[in-house]
């Protein structure tokens, strides 16, 4: 903490009451929540302390007008923010100034108030607000944030007590190991995501994006681009599928369901991706190596531990795919790059394998690649190395095999090679992709840097310390492209019109997280600099419980979302129901959004389909005349149909 007598220990009273005061204020604040809950006259927003509710805040209300009153309000919120952040930045700028300054440097300070400013965006209330009554009591924002500030402030406090003990980092020489520390985080980013979420299994999945991915990597498996039903597709409009002239497939680019496919062959869709992850933690401590860093496994560490990571890797999104691709596209480059001048044929086969990875990532999720694929074009470009031309030629014939594919997979689906499903389907919903207001686009901006705030680590403002790392001298070779890598990603989707799930953070900046791990990392090794080895452990536990308390809480709510889901399904069993239809009604917005059916596959036994009245006569009768049931969602009945 701030010291006013320059280099002098504090006196032990002293650090002893500003700790008290700290952890009283962060425990404080991680037991406080504010979350919809909904109730017969819509979603209020409630106050709780610790899981009880918090009678003493006489400020529960339903969620609309709460948020008008927010939005009204916005302006004092904004201010109180602002003040705080500088406050806090100050403070801890302060606290980590090198031996012998007075003051901190006024980049420091302000990077460390920047990165306050960002973990107290206001902004948070009114979107949780704003929810769909029936999706608002799933959104844990607000809650997320004032855990994550509260560890933070008893992380604070526990530093408070400690004495300065500044400890001076051998630089790294090249020759760490990362040996059984390493393996074990590698195990750590295949094994957690289903050691502590087994969403895998019978039913639907968590997201209706990951029941396409899967839906479409089916399809790939068995050779296929489309599921053939003719008239009886109608029966099963699965979210996030497309249904054109009988033929049912994903909306989304196909790269990711082609990954998917060698594990739906192995019995595991999440194989490929888990392998991808595992590999992830070990690029993440190449990188680390190649960039000074003094302890590399420390940066593996906060990589596989991330909630963000083993969030997405619980489910079946793409970026699973995009977010190692991309990484290995990176990984390759800097490889290529260094090898040119002594060992050419490596360089052209890391290049080869360069454009490979960000192929397969582009036909997976596009404006990811693009965004990750530009720094590194200006890398070579800055740099230039004898023949570079051939390695960006290796790389682009490289790139070829995944383009093919993804044109041919638009050709087949969409009947031309450059006209995309998922652009189709965004022209039919009138899409605003991109027709954002620039005081919306900054606010989702706020948003988003927000969220990543706390998800990246479990700590808020965890983005503090990123620019500690920005920070920390000397600065490495080439090390400006760990900054430009999120600064690339957030600048093309800052426009994004969706802000992101709720169960793993802002995803459309997970790509973001291995530069965001390495510049953490050398940010911990600045404060093990200026404070001592203890304090980054502190540091380092508080990340760990943040991270453990996140997911604890949002698994916790997606094994209540999946249960919620598979209603239908738990019905039929409930009921001894082995064999025929059951029919659900999806009358309303509520029953579509929650209750999204799975695409049919030829040979199951039960056939869950939507009900269309007059028509399900047709589906009974293409399948044998089987018995037939009717489910409401909205009532959660389950009758047998009338023939």
């Amino acid at each position: 903490m701030p010291n006013p007598e320059g280099d002098a220990p504090r006196p032990l009273a002293q650090r002893t009451l500003l700790a008290l005061l700290l952890g009283v204020a962060g425990l404080a604040l991680a037991g406080l929540d504010l979350r919809p809950q909904a109730r017969v006259d819509g979603a209020w927003m409630v106050w709780s302390f610790w899981g009880r509710p918090a009678e003493w805040i006489h400020a529960s209300m339903p969620a609309e007008p709460f948020a008008t009153r927010a939005v009204e309000l916005m302006p004092l919120l904004v201010l109180g923010a602002l003040l705080l952040a500088a406050l806090g930045g100050w403070l801890v700028a302060r606290a980590l100034r090198a031996p012998g300054e007075h003051t901190p440097g006024r980049l420091f300070t302000l990077g460390c108030m920047l990165a306050c400013a960002l973990a107290l965006d206001p902004w948070v209330v009114v979107f949780v607000a704003q929810r769909q009554s029936f999706s608002a009591p799933r959104y844990l924002a607000i809650g997320d944030l004032f855990r994550a500030l509260g560890i933070g402030l008893f992380a604070l406090a526990l530093l408070a007590r400690l004495p300065r003990a500044p400890r001076e980092l051998a630089p790294n020489p090249g020759t760490a190991r990362g040996g059984l520390p390493l393996a074990l985080a590698m195990l750590c980013a295949f094994a957690l995501p289903t050691l502590v979420l087994p969403f895998e299994g019978e039913g639907p999945q968590l997201t209706n994006d990951e029941q396409a991915y899967l839906f479409q990597a089916e399809l790939f498996a068995r050779g296929e681009m489309a599921d053939q039903l003719g008239p009886l597709a109608d029966f099963f409009p699965s979210a996030q599928t497309q249904i054109e002239a009988g033929r049912i497939f994903s909306k989304y680019p196909p790269g990711h369901s082609a990954v998917l496919a060698p594990g739906v062959l192995a019995g595991w869709p999440l194989l490929v991706p888990r392998l991808l992850a595992a590999l992830s933690v070990l690029l993440v401590w190449s990188l680390a190596r190649r960039f000074g860093l003094a302890r590399p496994v420390l940066a593996a560490w906060m990589f596989a531990l991330s909630p963000a990571l083993l969030g997405l890797e619980s489910l079946a999104l793409s970026q699973g795919t995009s977010l190692p691709l991309t990484l290995l596209f990176t990984w390759c480059a800097l490889e290529a790059l260094d090898r040119v001048p002594t060992r050419r044929a490596a360089a052209l086969g890391f290049a080869a394998l360069a454009g490979l990875s960000i192929s397969i990532a582009f036909s997976a999720r596009p404006v990811t690649a693009i965004a990750i694929a530009l720094p590194v074009a200006l890398l070579v470009l800055r740099e230039r190395p004898r023949g570079w031309l051939k390695l960006a030629g290796c790389a682009l014939l490289a790139a070829l095999p995944a383009a093919i594919f993804f044109l041919c997979v638009n050709h087949a689906l969409t009947g031309a090679a450059l006209q995309t499903a998922y652009g189709r389907f965004n022209e039919a919903a009138n899409s605003r992709f991109g027709a954002v207001a620039p005081a919306q686009a900054l606010s989702i901006a706020a948003f988003n840097l927000g969220r990543l705030s706390f998800w990246v680590h479990g700590v808020a403002p965890g983005l503090l310390l990123a620019a500690c790392g920005l920070a920390r001298r000397p600065w490495p070779r080439r090390g400006w492209l760990l900054a430009a890598l999120p600064a690339s990603l957030f600048a093309l989707y800052v426009l994004h019109p969706f802000q992101g799930i709720p169960w793993c953070g802002p995803v459309y900046l997970a790509s973001s997280l291995p530069a965001l791990a390495l510049l953490s990392a050398r940010g911990l090794e600045l404060v093990e600099e200026r404070r001592g080895t203890l304090a980054l452990r502190v540091l380092a536990c508080a990340g760990l419980a943040g991270s453990a308390w996140l997911l604890q809480q949002h698994f916790s709510l997606a094994r209540e979302e999946l249960e919620l889901r598979n209603a239908p399904r738990l019905a039929a069993r409930a009921a001894g129901i082995e064999r025929g239809i059951v029919f659900v009604k999806l009358e309303n917005a509520y029953a579509r959004s929650r209750f999204a059916l799975p695409p049919f596959e030829k040979g199951d036994a039960l056939v869950f389909a939507r009900d269309l009245g007059a028509r399900d006569g047709e589906l009974v009768h293409a399948l044998g005349g089987v018995e037939s049931w009717i489910y409401d969602p909205v009532e959660r009945t389950l009758l047998r149909r009338p023939e």
